[in-house]
C-alpha cells in the first residue's frame, strides 16, 4: 500500500509550495485542490503536483476532493491555505465584499474540517476538539 497523501487546499501560493516542498523532502505524496487559475496550474507543472479544481466556499466540493484523494491510500492531512481579507478601510467595504471574505474564510475551514473528519481517519470524539484560530 502506498503511503496516505497530503491534500493541500490553496497549494498554488507561496505558502502551499514551501510545505509541498517541505513535504516531498521527507518523501511524501502530496495534491493540491483550488480554483482553476493559470497561476495555479503553471505552480502544479513547475512542482509536478496532481491537482483538483474546486470551489473552496463549497464545503460538498472539499469533502468531494477529500474522498477522491484518500481513495486509494488514504489522507494523512488536509491543509487549507485558502483566505481573504479586504485591505481598505471599513467605510469603504461594501456588505457585498465582506460576506464574500466571510464565507471565504468560514466556509473553506469548516468544508476541511468536516472532510478531514470524515476521510483521514480521525474519530469523531476527537473532531469535537478541533479549533481553527
Amino acid at each position: 500500500m502506498s503511503k496516505p497523501v497530503h491534500l493541500i487546499i490553496g497549494g498554488g501560493g507561496d505558502t502551499g509550495q514551501a510545505v509541498t516542498q517541505l513535504l516531498r523532502e521527507r518523501g511524501e505524496p502530496v495534491v493540491w485542490a483550488g480554483r482553476p487559475s493559470d497561476h495555479l496550474e503553471d505552480a502544479c507543472r513547475r512542482l509536478d503536483v496532481p491537482v483538483f479544481h474546486l470551489d473552496a466556499t463549497q464545503p460538498e466540493q472539499i469533502e468531494e476532493v477529500a474522498a477522491r484523494a484518500a481513495k486509494d491510500s488514504g489522507l494523512a492531512s488536509i491543509v487549507n491555505l485558502v483566505g481573504s481579507i479586504v485591505l481598505k478601510a471599513a467605510h469603504l467595504t461594501s456588505v457585498e465584499e465582506f460576506e464574500a471574505t466571510l464565507r471565504t474564510n468560514l466556509f473553506s475551514a469548516f468544508g476541511t474540517v468536516k472532510a478531514a473528519a470524515k476521510h483521514s481517519g480521525i474519530s469523531p470524539e476527537f473532531t469535537k476538539s478541533i479549533s481553527i484560530a
